[in-house]
């Protein structure tokens, strides 16, 4: 591309020098397969009695009197990755419409709409039999069992990051009524435990580790081992599928109901108490990631330094030496009982510094870095407690020795093969889960870049949306001469709804964390799981080929 492309650019070039024409086939040629630019590129070499315009309202109205208007033209002028795009519109306006997901899908190059998981998932979904509809119909009965875990832990994610705990459609009314006394709880210990409106580092760092320890007074209340036992039969009803065996009630006898109806009580009990728990574990991961974000909530950015210099104001106008113990408070409380729209609504708040209601691009960044991290850390904690609390690999009762009769609600004594087995089990399992944790959002979601072409299409208001070229004093202490000017470009800040306005079309991830975490964890394991069952059918058709080649030689020699 990079060759093509500077193939096209000299042959412009000999044309800007030569005021003659290019023979269009040759850059027809080059320039088509500079996707997107190439349509930009072969409409100039064509209108050769034009001379090369470099404005890019010039080059807009040259490409829309030669053809039509394409998809793939909204998005240039937008590129994140390109030098001084934000603020800056194809169509010479300040504000522009939003591309939307389709727009960003027909031109490419923005980012990957596919990836070699999704690929190899298209692969073993293509190699499916007959009588199966979907993957899970592919796993073995110990495979499903690693799929049900995972539905349960996305079932308790996905209740936290889409309902509030006061949400009397989705929770019972005991369930709510507890909430409310821990929320009350914690509320009454903060007011009276702050010292002051404001919390300066010292006091700062010790109120969240004082919080952390009070959630874990309450959590001593919500034994893990007791409510993650039945995890794998934690489904959301949204993903019932008649053809998915799990799902299938059998249909009980006249004796046989009232017990049925007493384990779907203690299942549903179960599901609302591993609700709260993990409420309470990311209040305390968020409570122990702002203790080590001080200096990212306090430092002023380069971009507001830059403003006060223009406004004749000093480095320590800007300077902030505490945070307000309210805001503090309201970014807690939105892990504990709010949803995950709540928590970027919150931190916002918080990294709003000024009190605007803008913020800058890097602060924006952080903003949903803070929003990810606790989740990560909360899900690491409950996937380590889901797997303790039950067999990853399950045994008959006939397999186990000295099995009691509560033996369905305690995890049986096991030999020590089947030991190694679930040891080996769980360390293989949770490694994936780890390198799941680590990369997805970073590289499978692509949150940097997303978040780059966020700002670059939001419409933002401040400054019309432009960049501000300016010159400001440099400072003396830095470059060791005074009265010398500098020349810096201030980019324009974004609201939060401005932020919502694209983030609701492109980056949708962000108001189900868990939940998107956990999918792609599913997506995961379908890869391992389909690559052991072509490793399996590979192994079978080279046995048989072998056999079947010394059986051949075997008679060859006898003969």
């Amino acid at each position: 591309f990079e060759a093509e492309y500077r193939m096209a650019t000299i042959i412009l070039r000999s044309q800007r020098t030569s005021h003659g024409a290019v023979r269009s086939s040759w850059l027809a040629l080059a320039a088509s397969r500079c996707y997107p630019m190439g349509s930009l590129i072969t409409n100039t070499a064509l209108s050769s009695s034009t001379t090369i315009q470099t404005s890019t309202q010039q080059n807009s109205r040259c490409y829309s009197s030669a053809r039509p208007f394409l998809l793939s033209d909204r998005l240039l002028g937008h590129s994140p990755m390109a030098p001084g795009s934000a603020g800056s519109d194809p169509q010479g306006s300040n504000m522009s419409a939003i591309p939307t997901a389709q727009d960003v899908t027909t031109s490419g190059g923005v980012w990957a709409p596919t990836s070699a998981k999704r690929d190899k998932l298209g692969e073993l979904q293509a190699a499916l039999e007959d009588d199966q509809r979907t993957l899970d119909d592919a796993a073995s009965p110990t495979e499903k069992h690693d799929l049900w875990l995972c539905d349960g832990l996305s079932s308790i994610a996905g209740m936290v990051d889409h309902y509030a705990f006061d949400d009397k459609d989705h929770h019972s009314d005991s369930s709510i009524e507890k909430a409310k006394e821990i929320v009350a709880s914690l509320d009454s210990w903060w007011e009276s435990s702050v010292p002051d409106s404001k919390l300066a580092p010292i006091q700062f760092d010790n109120m969240l580790q004082w919080y952390q320890k009070e959630i874990e007074n309450h959590l001593t209340s919500f034994p893990p081992a007791e409510h993650f036992r039945d995890v794998r039969d934690f489904f959301d009803v949204n993903t019932l599928n008649s053809r998915n065996p799990r799902y299938v009630l059998p249909t009980p006898e006249k004796e046989e109901t009232s017990k049925l109806a007493s384990s779907s009580t203690q299942t549903s009990q179960r599901f609302e108490s591993a609700v709260l728990w993990y409420r309470l574990v990311l209040a305390q991961a968020a409570a122990e990631t702002m203790q080590s974000s001080w200096k990212t909530l306090t430092t002023v950015s380069d971009q507001d330094l830059d403003r006060a210099a223009v406004e004749g104001k000093s480095k320590s106008d800007l300077e902030v030496s505490s945070l307000p113990a309210d805001k503090v408070q309201a970014v807690l409380k939105s892990f504990l009982a709010g949803t995950a729209s709540d928590r970027v609504d919150r931190i916002w708040d918080l990294m709003d510094r000024d009190q605007d209601g803008r913020v800058d691009e890097t602060e924006m960044v952080q903003v949903c870095d803070m929003a990810v991290a606790p989740v990560r850390t909360c899900l690491e904690k409950s996937w380590n407690e889901a797997i303790d609390a039950s067999l990853v690999c399950p045994v008959e009762v006939a397999d186990t020795k000295d099995v009691t009769e509560e033996a369905s609600d305690s995890i049986p004594k096991l030999t020590w093969r089947q030991r190694r087995r679930e040891a080996a089990a769980k360390r293989k399992l949770t490694r994936t889960f780890k390198q799941m944790l680590a990369r997805h959002f970073s590289e499978e979601v692509e949150q940097p870049h997303r978040l780059r072409c966020i700002y670059a299409w939001a419409n933002k208001m401040h400054q019309d949306n432009m960049i501000e070229s300016v010159l400001v004093e440099s400072d003396e202490a830095v470059t060791g001469f005074s009265g010398r000017k500098r020349y810096v470009e201030l980019r324009p800040k974004i609201r939060l709804d401005e932020f919502r306005e694209v983030q609701q079309e492109h980056f949708t991830h962000l108001d189900r964390v868990g939940v998107e975490f956990m999918k792609s964890f599913r997506e995961d394991l379908w890869v391992i799981q389909g690559k052991g069952r072509e490793s399996k059918e590979l192994w079978r058709d080279s046995a048989i080929f072998m056999t079947v080649v010394c059986i051949t030689d075997f008679a060859i020699m006898v003969m």
